[in-house]
């Protein structure tokens, strides 16, 4: 039972410039900024080009919420507690006069027993949020602890905040300050189940082993006369059940299954995501003194990985589930909107449209926050795996103690509350903190096994709360081995992510690269997966005409300005140099692919040009590494959605929904089953494949049908495939028309009839061949 406190509250603070108290309505769960907004006393936090609009809120340093509130009685022997779910970031809370919570985390949830202190009627709830940067001050910095950059966004380290409140090339710069999940009181019976475990140990061709741990908080003096009792069952059917007798108040149960009844949890393509109900009794005799029961999915997800890929090419980075290879196909996962507490809202339609993409993986960036049950329970029920980043990037983490206590403590929260969604596939301990000392501090003595956070702390939180997963310690991880050879005196390249002449390559790697080099530099990759790739210094562009008149100012005002190559700069979104570096980026690669420059004028024309050269990227890096299995196991492009109102991001669907050019692209390459045209080799000819990320045979036909530039089609191959599970392998070599051309494959399977495409020829071709291809092929992909 829980008593909901979310809803009205009052807001209190100093004014930074008056040092007048102000009090205003408050939403919980909100966030300072809604409230202030709604109030009608601020405009616009998060401007898409001014990096500090919101700097003077930073000063404020007390924040405080109140609310007054009634609480029935608890019944004989049960227990209330105050459950903050978010709290953002450092708080203070007293309940009826007393402190109660001292938060210093936003990632996890914070209570209280509150039993003592709570009266029937007219409780008051206060919450003073300090401000982050104030607070940051107080802490004794070593050299080597900062965050990303080391000026605009410092003073982030100690905080567990949303790293990309600071400023990123995603997202503004917004230091928020709220309440920004639910708050209630929660009734606590005598009798529990607590921290239940559930696991899936092997899965074999003959037997499907599994197990769980329980625990129960009880007030029983001793467990004489007391039983568990347990039950697995499938669409209402029992597949195991049994009984054992209590000895103590924690205990734990394996069985096993024949394969042929159990029904196994798959990812997308692979088959069904289904899952089975568990329930779990504790018992006095004949009565039941509490009930347990959740959804559980019998599945085996392994990560097979070595240190590195050698130079003759031996290494691993593969996923496996219930001992099938699985190709990885997906996107990497920001949060839904800048300000935490907005974000809730989206997270089911966009996690629909992974589902149209075809993707069987979301990495959660560690640039964001931990996402709750509701985006777990639909990648349960959807058969979406989930690579957990832990909530570090861009950043060398101090090692100070009560730092490392804080992250242990947050790392055992998060994990006991997620371990047991099915979907969950790896842990991962931070996102590029590896290549963030290779760029920043690849002089010192510091090797990367030298990071506490991410070799100690969060690894063994991971062995002692969750054993049955893998734990990645960063994406990508660099070896001492790969860096030292990097970083070796007489090493030329070692600043690139592909770095040449070194005995082990990194084995998950974030491939970027301008995109003029990127035929040349996928095609050199010994990496095994992409764990974020996609265009660099250019990305797609939104449709949304009030987002274009938001931006529209500063593309007037920067549009013909010269900026040299030297100062390009995509750290921060919201700096003129972010724009100019993207908008001469693009224009340099649309004179190259279309042979014009563009004036703001012709936007729609630019608009078109810069989306087509991303959507073209995307798809050769998702096809390349589709057919070069088994080198490749899998890419996640960045990313899926932008988290606040961007003209242009790396991203393919925008803030508000709207999906742009590259998204249908990429649901193309996509299909589970696909047939492309790959040109495999640097210059070399390209050729027919097929790509079957399923566990079932593919039979059909196709043709491929050949569009010039002056609209002229006719068929250049015709043919019949038949396909092995989950492989890949060429079809037939192409030939190759002299002039550009847009080749359109269609296959037919079943009465099915499917399309890809690929466009074959040397820039430029012009734009209006270009838009009568696109016409072309949203014809076929109906859009």
């Amino acid at each position: 039972m829980r008593l909901s406190l979310c809803g009205n509250w009052q807001l209190t603070y100093t004014d930074i410039d008056t040092k007048n108290k102000k009090t205003i309505n408050g939403i919980v769960p909100g966030s300072v900024e809604l409230d202030l907004q709604k109030a009608g006393l601020i405009s616009d936090v998060t401007p898409c080009d001014d990096i500090s609009a919101a700097e003077f809120l930073e000063g404020i340093d007390d924040w405080t919420y109140t609310t007054t509130f009634d609480a029935p009685k608890a019944e004989n022997g049960w227990t209330r507690e105050l459950v903050f779910e978010g709290l953002d970031t450092i708080a203070d809370v007293t309940l009826n006069g007393v402190k109660i919570i001292e938060a210093r985390n936003m990632f996890i949830p914070h209570r209280a027993n509150v039993d003592g202190l709570l009266k029937e009627t007219n409780n008051v709830l206060e919450v003073v949020l300090r401000s982050p940067l104030l607070w940051a001050r107080e802490n004794d910095y070593d050299p080597m602890t900062m965050g990303r950059g080391t000026t605009v966004l410092s003073g982030q380290t100690f905080l567990r905040k949303a790293r990309h409140h600071w400023g990123w090339d995603n997202a503004p710069r917004l230091l928020t300050v709220g309440i920004w999940r639910p708050v209630y009181i929660e009734y606590l019976p005598p009798h529990r189940f607590d921290n239940v475990y559930l696991y899936t140990e092997r899965v074999t061709d003959e037997f499907v082993w599994a197990g769980f741990t329980w625990n129960v908080q009880s007030s029983l003096p001793d467990t004489r006369g007391c039983f568990l009792e347990w039950k697995l069952s499938f669409n209402g059917k029992e597949l195991a059940s049994g009984d054992m007798k209590v000895h103590f108040v924690r205990g734990k149960v394996n069985f096993q299954l024949p394969r042929s009844v159990a029904p196994l949890w798959w990812p997308r393509g692979f088959g069904e995501a289904n899952l089975c109900d568990i329930e779990l009794k504790f018992k006095k005799d004949d009565t039941t003194l509490c009930f347990w029961q959740s959804k559980w999915g019998l599945s085996r997800i392994r990560l097979d990985r070595d240190e590195g890929i050698t130079q003759d090419g031996k290494g691993e980075f593969k996923f496996v589930v219930n001992n099938e290879p699985c190709y990885i196909m997906g996107t990497n996962w920001k949060p839904t909107d800048a300000i935490p507490a907005k974000a809730d809202d989206k997270v089911i339609p966009f996690l629909e449209t992974t589902r149209d993409l075809g993707c069987n993986m979301i990495r959660i960036w560690g640039g964001g926050f931990y996402e709750n049950d509701k985006f777990f329970n639909w990648c349960d029920e959807n058969g979406v795996m989930v690579w957990q980043d832990f909530m570090f990037a861009g950043e060398y983490p101090t090692l100070d103690k009560t730092y490392c206590d804080a992250v242990a403590k947050e790392a055992r929260v998060v994990i006991e509350s997620l371990r047991n969604h099915v979907s969950l596939a790896v842990w991962c301990g931070d996102n590029e903190d590896d290549e963030f000392l290779h760029w920043n501090h690849s002089e010192t003595s510091i090797l990367p096994s030298d990071n506490k956070i991410s070799r100690e702390v969060l690894r063994e939180a991971v062995l002692r709360f969750d054993p049955y997963r893998k734990y990645v310690e960063s994406s990508p991880y660099i070896s001492d081995t790969n860096w030292k050879e990097r970083h070796a005196p007489d090493v030329e390249d070692w600043k690139t992510r592909i770095p040449k002449n070194v005995s082990e390559h990194m084995c998950e790697i974030h491939l970027y690269t301008p995109v003029p080099t990127l035929p040349k530099v996928l095609r050199e990759c010994k990496s095994r997966f992409l764990g974020e790739t996609g265009p660099y210094y250019t990305c797609a562009i939104s449709d949304n005409k009030d987002i274009f008149a938001r931006e529209y100012p500063r593309l007037a005002r920067l549009w013909d300005e010269y900026f040299p190559a030297s100062k390009r700069n995509l750290q921060h979104h919201q700096t003129d140099s972010y724009l100019q570096s993207w908008l001469q980026v693009s224009r340099e690669l649309c004179s190259t692919w279309f042979g014009r420059d563009f004036t703001l004028d012709d936007w729609d024309d630019f608009k078109f040009g810069v989306n087509v050269i991303c959507s073209a990227i995307f798809k050769e890096i998702i096809e390349f590494c589709r057919v070069d299995r088994p080198n490749k196991t899998g890419v996640l492009w960045w990313s899926l959605a932008d988290m606040w109102q961007m003209l242009f991001n790396y991203s393919v669907i925008d803030s508000e929904g709207g999906k742009k050019m590259p998204y249908y692209w990429i649901k193309e390459s996509q299909q589970a089953f696909a047939l492309m045209i790959v040109r495999y080799e640097l210059d070399g000819e390209i050729a027919l494949y097929s790509a079957n990320n399923t566990l079932e045979k593919h039979r059909g036909s196709y043709r491929i049908l050949a569009m010039d530039e002056n609209n002229n089609e006719k068929v250049i191959a015709l043919g019949e495939y038949d396909e092995a599970k989950n492989c890949s392998r060429m079809l037939q070599r192409i030939p190759e028309p002299e002039t550009p051309t847009l080749l359109i494959i269609e296959w037919k399977e079943n009465g099915k009839t499917s399309y890809n495409h690929f466009v074959t020829g040397k820039s430029p071709v012009n734009l209006e061949t270009w838009k009568l291809w696109c016409k072309k092929i949203n014809q076929l992909l109906k859009i």
